[in-house]
């Protein structure tokens, strides 16, 4: 995150310099470090930056280009975070009539913007408001992209929600589940949606007393964040992978607390859980900018080439899971294959790369074989239990 500032403020520093104030480029790059700024919790230093990306993009843009629509969700979005409804909803609401008034009623755009207000008033409990845009982003977005659309997959679990938490759980479930269907076969199962899916369902049958359903998600998690860690978040940069952390350790306090409610009932999620808190505490713990600096001042430039090559492909291979199925090249395999050869070979090149892949693939078999008799692996977990009990909890778990 230390390194990520001054490259921002520089960025800027140039854009001010050679293109001046108001230029769109600048407004771009104030919009970056207000991003980046509101994301370290400071609001301070990012407001100010957020209202004079939008002042710029209106005066030089105009009311109606789209990024100035950006700039209002942004906005509108970071005041939510804040606190601020009453700033918020004002931005949200000017954004939805622009897009109504240049693109229509039947537009994209203009369902994203009827989404967006829908979770602002959900947020404030106004469900009389919310429910309504729910139903119309869905309806304009299945009309005009097809039912099998992601964006569809969005509006149908962003409602499933939004009726689970209103208790009307018979309507909830059958839109759980069709995002679920329609994120496996047009994304596939490595795509992080497909992932979402699985939380929001093993949530919410843990939700409505139903744990033999919930435990069948659940026994999904190590596997996913396994995937995720070893074909994605290895080559985050830090504000991205501070980001996932965040957004994972939401989804884990649900996963424990329906371990903690039900010790003895899938002895199987244990090593799961284990595994998996494990691998969260190995991200933390690496060191990739200490790797990179070790080959590059090991002056070899077969070995720089290599990681480089590696780097590249793995950089690949995670974006495009992150695309629809039908859009991913055809040479993903061979990119993969690749990618496997090259993590072979700098194993055998570098100590350093290979200490880094040892500490991501470390198993609970790895750890078992390593205790002597009498000997027991407790691993201490804290989280924020949720659904049934309230609280912060402490337990651990050994093996």
């Amino acid at each position: 995150m230390a390194k990520a500032e001054p490259l921002l403020l520089i960025a800027l520093s140039i854009r001010k310099k050679v293109l001046g104030e108001e230029h769109p480029d600048y407004a771009n790059s104030l919009n970056n470090l207000a991003g980046f700024y509101a994301e370290q919790g400071n609001a301070e230093k990012a407001e100010p930056l957020y209202l004079e990306a939008l002042s710029i993009r209106k005066k030089v843009l105009g009311e109606t280009h789209p990024d100035y629509i950006v700039s209002l969700n942004n906005l509108a979005g970071f005041y939510n975070g804040q606190g601020k409804v009453a700033k918020a909803e004002p931005l949200l609401l000017i954004a939805l009539s622009i897009r109504k008034k240049v693109l229509g009623e039947e537009h994209p755009d203009y369902a994203n913007s009827l989404n967006n207000l829908a979770v602002h008033y959900f947020g404030q409990g106004n469900i009389q408001k919310a429910e309504p845009l729910y139903l119309e982003a869905l309806s304009i977005r299945k009309k005009i992209l097809g039912e099998t659309h992601p964006d569809c997959a969005l509006s149908l679990d962003n409602l499933a929600g939004f009726y689970n938490y209103l208790g009307r759980v018979e309507e909830a479930e059958p839109l759980f589940l069709e995002a679920l269907s329609i994120r496996k076969k047009v994304l596939g199962e490595e795509h992080p949606d497909y992932f979402n899916s699985i939380e929001s369902l093993a949530e919410f049958y843990y939700s409505k007393d139903d744990p033999t359903d919930a435990y069948k998600y659940y026994l999904l998690y190590p596997k996913y964040y396994k995937m995720e860690i070893h074909e994605r978040l290895s080559f985050f940069s830090e504000e991205e992978l501070n980001a996932y952390l965040k957004k994972a350790l939401s989804g884990r306090d649900f996963f424990y607390s329906f371990i903690y409610e039900y010790p003895n009932r899938y002895d199987s999620l244990n090593i799961g859980a284990w595994q998996t808190e494990s691998m969260l505490k190995c991200m933390i713990l690496r060191n990739q900018q200490r790797v990179q600096e070790t080959i590059e001042n090991s002056r070899d430039t077969s070995l720089i080439a290599l990681r480089d090559k590696y780097v590249d492909n793995k950089k690949q291979i995670g974006y495009w899971y992150s695309q629809p199925i039908d859009s991913r090249p055809a040479n993903l395999k061979e990119t993969e294959d690749q990618a496997e050869k090259q993590e072979k070979e700098l194993t055998r090149k570098s100590e350093a790369f290979s200490k880094e892949i040892k500490l991501l693939n470390t198993s609970w078999s790895d750890v078992q074989q390593k205790l002597l008799k009498n000997e027991a692996a407790i691993e201490f977990v804290s989280f924020v239990t949720s659904i049934k009990i309230h609280g912060v909890i402490v337990f651990y778990m050994g093996h």
